[in-house]
């Protein structure tokens, strides 16, 4: 039984370092002390899904509050990734973007859903300023556009 200031300090952690707010029946989403996107559901005062590593990008809500967007590099192979884990059932989706992780971490990654939840757009600035943008359809798990601004 995690106790009244356990949760407090959970939640103070949350906020520091960076809260994505509360969905749902008081599910919210936020990176934890060591950088990893964390769901955590205060129902039953517990921590429900954690990303296997830390992410690069604050954790973002779908537009229905049934998915969570994030994008991290994998530090076993230097790649960047960008993926969603479904609250339905705890799916986690990772779609590698073929892109060098010290260039796509250069600076910090911007995410975005579509307005309906159906794609979800990560945005880095790259090596000269440019920006590289790739856009997941997440009903396919597939990239659908990958362009340079």
């Amino acid at each position: 039984m995690i106790r009244r200031s356990a949760i407090v300090g959970l939640l103070v952690i949350g906020l520091l370092t960076g809260c994505s707010g509360v969905r749902g029946e008081g599910v919210f989403a936020f990176r934890d002390h060591e950088g990893r996107a964390a769901i955590y559901d205060l129902a039953s005062r517990r921590i429900i899904w954690r990303s296997d590593c830390a992410v690069d990008t604050r954790p973002e809500w779908s537009p229905k509050g049934d998915s969570l967007g994030f994008a991290y590099a994998d530090p076993s192979d230097g790649y960047a990734y960008l993926g969603y884990v479904e609250l339905s059932d705890m799916t986690v989706i990772k779609v590698d973007l073929n892109e060098p992780a010290e260039v796509f971490l250069k600076y910090v990654p911007e995410l975005e859903w579509s307005p309906w939840g159906s794609l979800l757009m990560v945005e880095s600035p790259g090596e000269h300023l440019e920006h590289t943008v790739f856009i997941l359809d997440t009903q396919t798990g597939s990239i659908v556009s990958r362009l340079i601004a």
